[in-house]
C-alpha cells in the first residue's frame, strides 16, 4: 500500500471502531487521541483497563462471524513493535492474544474487532452486523 492508500485504510478502521463501538460520551476523545501521535499513547494506555467500560455492550459477542483471515486487520497497541501496523487478520489476532498490554485488532472497519485489554486477559469480539 502506499502512504495515501495507509492513511485512508487508517482512518477508516479509526472512525470504524470509533463510530461503531465507543459509546457517545468518548467518541471525540477516543478519535483525536488516537489520531494524534502525541497523544495517541493515552489511549493505548487506556486500552489496558478503560477502553473496556466504554464500549457499548450489545456489540460484544462471544465469538466472531466467519471472515477471512487473509483480510487486512489494523492494530492499536501498547507496545510500540505492533502499534498502528496493519498485518493479515490471521496474525493480527496472534499478535493481541500474545500482547501483554492492551491491544486491538480492527478486522472489518465497524464491522468486526478484536479487544483485549493487559495480560491476562481474553480476547472480546466486537461484531456490529450492517444494516440492510
Amino acid at each position: 500500500m502506499t502512504t495515501d492508500t495507509q492513511d485512508v485504510e487508517r482512518r477508516r478502521h479509526i472512525d470504524g471502531f470509533v463510530d461503531s463501538f465507543v459509546d457517545s460520551t468518548k467518541r471525540e476523545r477516543y478519535r483525536s487521541f488516537i489520531l494524534d501521535p502525541k497523544k495517541r499513547s493515552k489511549f493505548t494506555d487506556d486500552l489496558n483497563h478503560k477502553v473496556g467500560g466504554h464500549l457499548i455492550e450489545k456489540y460484544i459477542v462471544a465469538k466472531p462471524p466467519r471472515y477471512s483471515s487473509e483480510i487486512i486487520a489494523y492494530l492499536i497497541a501498547g507496545e510500540s513493535e505492533i502499534d498502528d501496523r496493519f498485518v493479515d487478520a490471521a496474525q493480527a489476532i496472534s499478535l493481541i492474544g500474545s500482547a501483554y498490554f492492551g491491544a486491538m485488532a480492527s478486522i472489518i472497519p465497524g464491522i468486526l474487532v478484536a479487544f483485549k485489554e493487559e495480560a491476562p486477559a481474553t480476547i472480546l469480539w466486537l461484531h456490529r452486523p450492517k444494516s440492510k
